[in-house]
């Protein structure tokens, strides 16, 4: 890798730290280092800066922490595509939200059942809304790398095709096939572990943190049409939220149920936590 046009500025009041990782912003901004590039080894790292390995590693941190890398389980650290935004006050598809930030991404059908023999307890009102019920797994990919699989089902009258999934996203799907807009959406997010499956489809390592978008469509008569689980890498995706006046937050926040609370203190065997854990109680 060629040297740096801006040298470390040993007696700045900037951390050293925080100057190796602006200077590797500045090639990940320029182009120099494209998504999905590896960054140097940390070896590397330390001899191009002159740098301690501990001020590498937090240089590293910094821009993980930024959403611009993210290290992978034995194969070194690796350049992020920019972040996805999702408005959570609009209701779009997924697929329309991607496409509305200019990413083309591509998609890859690897589920398709008709009629499943189980639904999840939160889909079980699908039944009463068509003839027929499809249950599909979706993978979503920017640049080579998979962001997000969704786990969908939703209800149909006519004969499921699966290349009509393969070329529609599914509430295009559900608008083509009821004639009407959906009316209605509920959603819920949540973080997760990665399952083994979910973590070799995603391209991370087992058990990392992956946010979980569920979603519920309607149609304009309050019936269920669409039923989504969408797990998304956490670092690529950002969530928002506009809102006309002051948004509170503690206001969402509830107290534990009382004997939920009364567990998690016999657990902790500490009356120090115990204290905390009061003091702490919304």
């Amino acid at each position: 890798m060629q040297s740096d046009s801006l040298p470390i500025r040993r007696q700045s009041p900037v951390p050293i730290y925080l100057q190796i990782a602006n200077l590797l912003l500045e090639k990940i901004n320029a182009g120099l280092l494209q998504p999905d590039d590896k960054l140097p080894s940390e070896i590397e790292l330390i001899s191009q800066y002159r740098a301690s390995r501990i001020t590498i590693r937090l240089a590293i941190k910094h821009l993980v922490t930024q959403g611009v890398v993210a290290s992978r389980q034995g194969k070194g650290t690796y350049v992020l595509a920019p972040t996805i935004k999702l408005e959570l006050g609009q209701f779009k598809g997924f697929y329309e939200q991607i496409k509305m930030q200019g990413i083309n991404p591509e998609t890859e059908l690897i589920k398709f059942i008709i009629n499943p023999s189980k639904l999840p307890a939160a889909a079980l009102e699908l039944a009463g809304t068509g003839k027929h019920i499809v249950e599909f797994v979706r993978l979503y990919r920017t640049d080579t790398q998979a962001f997000a699989e969704v786990h969908g089902w939703y209800a149909t009258n006519v004969t499921p095709e699966r290349a009509m999934l393969e070329r529609y996203p599914v509430l295009g799907v559900i608008i083509r096939e009821f004639g009407s807009a959906i009316a209605s959406a509920e959603l819920g997010i949540r973080a997760v572990k990665a399952t083994a499956k979910l973590a070799r489809s995603l391209d991370i390592g087992r058990s990392d943190p992956v946010l979980l978008l569920r979603r519920a469509s309607f149609l304009s008569n309050k019936k269920m049409c669409e039923y989504a689980e969408i797990h998304i890498r956490a670092e690529r995706y950002e969530f928002r939220l506009h809102t006309e006046g002051p948004l509170s937050v503690t206001s969402a926040i509830h107290p534990l149920d009382r004997s939920v609370r009364k567990r998690a203190e016999e657990s902790s065997g500490s009356s120090g936590s115990k204290r905390k854990s009061s003091q702490s109680t919304p």
